[in-house]
């Protein structure tokens, strides 16, 4: 059977994610993630590497009709999450390596709305006179494979709590990216899950490793006092039926880890 090109498909990911990084020896570059503490981010080949991992899984889900429509908004950043991206490193492993493989989650993308909140009286920094507003809405769309069940065909309830405090958290690396956390030095304090209180209200299906099952991972920012954030998410099918509801607080700490 010969193969279209010009489509994407699910079977573009490899077993291992770091299989495609672009350099000799991927196991090489593991070993050396096992012991690193900082990630080069001038690396070349490793940002060639993020580069390709992020067109290949947007272009899965433009192939995709109601993930395409939601992705055609205009204006709208679409990207590998943070926690996504492959780095030399043990950050974020969960997410950049555990569930990054075609069985599991072989594709998941954040989109927001860079430009939420703002006018013509804004510039482009904060200050503590007047910080630039929040954005306070960050979506996702994440494909679930066989490799994150529960139940046969029905996504762990772990794994579902898990996305949505990961959509959560990528609300503030949006905002650290656009510099409109408050406080001078936030973009470089971290930010953490207080409580996390999630209400499951629907299975959640999960596909095969040649078809994963699509969802929409949508969380919020509902108020803001001081260092912390009261928050909402939610889960749903491409029919928009909620599957899943959580209600959070996150917290900016007052100092790095």
């Amino acid at each position: 059977m010969s193969s279209n090109s010009s489509k994407p498909s699910p079977g573009l990911w490899q077993p291992n994610p770091y299989a495609n990084y672009p350099g000799p020896d991927h196991t090489a570059f593991l070993a050396s993630a096992a012991t690193a503490t900082e990630e080069d981010e001038s690396d070349p080949i490793l940002a060639e590497a993020n580069a390709r991992a992020t067109a290949r899984q947007i272009a899965f889900f433009r192939s995709i009709p109601w993930c395409a429509a939601l992705l055609d908004k205009p204006g709208l950043t679409i990207q590998q999450a943070e926690s996504r991206r492959l780095n030399r490193t043990a950050l974020d492993a969960l997410c950049s390596r555990t569930l990054n493989q075609p069985g599991a989650i072989p594709a998941y993308v954040i989109f927001y709305d860079p430009n939420e909140g703002l006018s013509s009286s804004h510039t482009s920094s904060s200050s503590d006179d007047k910080p630039l507003p929040l954005i306070t809405q960050v979506s996702s769309l994440v494909a679930l494979g066989p490799l994150v069940n529960g139940w046969t065909g029905i996504c762990h309830g772990g794994i579902i709590a898990t996305l949505l405090d990961e959509t959560l958290g990528q609300i503030f690396a949006a905002n650290g990216r656009h510099g409109r956390l408050p406080g001078k030095k936030a973009a470089a304090v971290p930010v953490m899950t207080g409580y996390l209180n999630t209400k499951f209200v629907r299975p959640v299906r999960t596909g095969t490793v040649e078809a994963p099952r699509v969802i929409l991972v949508t969380s919020r920012i509902v108020r803001h006092e001081g260092r912390k954030f009261f928050m909402k998410a939610d889960v749903r099918d491409e029919k928009g039926a909620v599957l899943s509801e959580a209600d959070a607080l996150f917290v900016m700490l007052k100092e790095k880890l």
